[in-house]
């Protein structure tokens, strides 16, 4: 009995007690698991969100810096697949990082086939960037006639895409705003009212009549008040253009005579002065397409109408506005060839190393926009057009990936006359308005002033 009662018989665990304990245990497990499968999925969307980030801050970086010198990027990337469409970014297939890294000397140049894009052979970065694309999506603020800021900005929105492990697509997008002060806009008018306007032509038909109205005066020499404005706004804005572009030759001329100063050797001084130059020809050009722009439906209905309905006029001022008139194409032409001509003569080699990098880009943007222009208004063949593109990308080739997709997109232009238009909507307004309304209004006040017989303001 002693020894029976030494080894008593303990309580153990029903069968039911073991059950609700592994089943305790297999809940604490299932929540540790899945506490740590959510961190893992969080950390991977985090890791994917991040690189999503710095994916977007790059192309960002981008658009900003491209379309503070390329007035028509905004609507070239709604034009171009390559620049708009939804790419990835391994193995060059983005524009945006198609030069991503300099892997081998010489160091410094992009070199074709052996420093493009991100590549296989760069390891993690490019597993973690395989199922990442890109694509900005562009809407201007506000319509090219819109008042005040909106003009002038466009909103980007940034849209970067890309897959996790478990198969989830995920989105992230960077909206930001673009500064485009030099996009599409509808061209502006010449100032002045009727009222600000009609005393100067009085002043211009009637120089003796001092002290009186224009329709005074209209009436007093049996003139057409109507025609008097037509003919006057003529007259006074012509010689206004007179004016403004004698005191651009004036200016043009004293920074030609300093740079002479600073010619031997040469400084950047040089540089600086020409960089002046160029824009001075260009607020020439500029200015006379606006003036002649603006006046040439009025130079079209003086041809329109009946010649003796100018007998009562001042014929001289008639001749004069007329003449004024026909000569500004030709002045247009002639200081587009000085625009182009001092682009030309900064992108002598000598002058390159007192150019920054941002004056290189806008000089060579600035070359391609004269050339863009002299080949829309039939300045230059279209084959002389293609052969400077084709030099222009061969030279910048591995060096300025820029610069070379601006030329390539030039030449893929040239062939496709349908987005030659929304591509560059300025240029193609320009040279519409000079083909179908400039050039006839002149020809239409040549055949007029011969009708009526008026000395030019060149003949004695």
């Amino acid at each position: 009995m002693t020894i029976l009662c030494k080894y008593r018989l303990r309580p153990g665990l029903s069968l039911v007690e073991v059950l609700i304990g592994i089943v305790i245990i297999s809940l604490l497990l299932l929540g540790f698991f899945t506490m740590l499968t959510g961190n893992v999925q969080q950390l991977e969307f985090t890791a994917g969100q991040f690189a999503a980030v710095q994916v977007a801050t790059k192309v960002y970086e981008d658009i900003q810096e491209e379309s503070r010198i390329h007035s028509t990027l905004l609507e070239q990337i709604d034009l171009f697949p390559e620049l708009g469409g939804k790419n990835p970014l391994l193995d060059a297939q983005s524009p945006y990082f198609r030069y991503a890294f300099d892997r081998s000397p010489p160091y410094g140049i992009i070199q074709q086939g052996v420093d493009q894009g991100i590549s296989a052979a760069d390891g993690a970065i490019y597993q973690q960037l395989n199922t990442f694309a890109c694509r900005p999506v562009v809407r201007r603020a506000g319509t090219p006639d819109a008042g005040g800021f909106a003009a002038h900005l466009a909103r980007v929105d940034l849209e970067v895409t890309w897959e996790e492990k478990r198969g989830v697509a995920r989105t992230y997008v960077l909206p930001f705003l673009v500064h485009s002060p030099l996009g599409p806009m509808l061209p502006l008018g010449l100032p002045g009212t009727d009222a600000e306007i009609e005393p100067l032509i009085r002043e211009y038909l009637f120089p003796d009549q001092t002290g009186q109205s224009l329709e005074q005066a209209a009436a007093e020499q049996g003139c057409n008040p109507g025609l008097c404005r037509d003919v006057g706004r003529v007259g006074v804005y012509l010689d206004a253009l007179a004016v403004a572009l004698a005191t651009l030759t004036q200016e043009i001329t004293a920074l030609q005579s300093e740079q002479r100063r600073y010619a031997n050797p040469v400084c950047a001084e040089v540089v600086k002065r020409q960089l002046q130059i160029c824009r001075k020809s260009e607020e020439a050009a500029s200015l006379i397409f606006l003036f002649v722009n603006e006046l040439a439906p009025i130079v079209q209905r003086l041809a329109d109408t009946d010649p003796t309905q100018f007998e009562a006029l001042p014929t001289s001022r008639v001749g004069a506005a007329l003449w004024h008139y026909q000569v500004q194409v030709p002045r247009l032409v002639t200081w587009l060839r000085n625009a182009c001509g001092s682009l030309e003569w900064l992108s002598a080699p000598i002058f390159q190393p007192l150019l920054s990098f941002r004056d290189r880009d806008w000089i060579a943007l600035k070359r391609l926009e004269a050339q863009r222009l002299r080949r829309s208004l039939k300045m230059i063949a279209d084959a002389e057009f293609i052969a400077f593109l084709r030099e222009e990308k061969d030279a910048v080739r591995d060096r300025n990936p820029f610069l070379e997709r601006a030329y390539a997109r030039d030449e893929l232009l040239m062939g496709q006359p349908d987005r030659f238009k929304p591509a560059f909507p300025n240029l193609a307004y320009m040279a519409e308005r000079l083909e179908q309304l400039i050039k006839p209004a002149a020809s239409a006040a040549a055949r007029l002033e011969e009708q009526l017989t008026v000395p030019s303001p060149d003949e004695p």
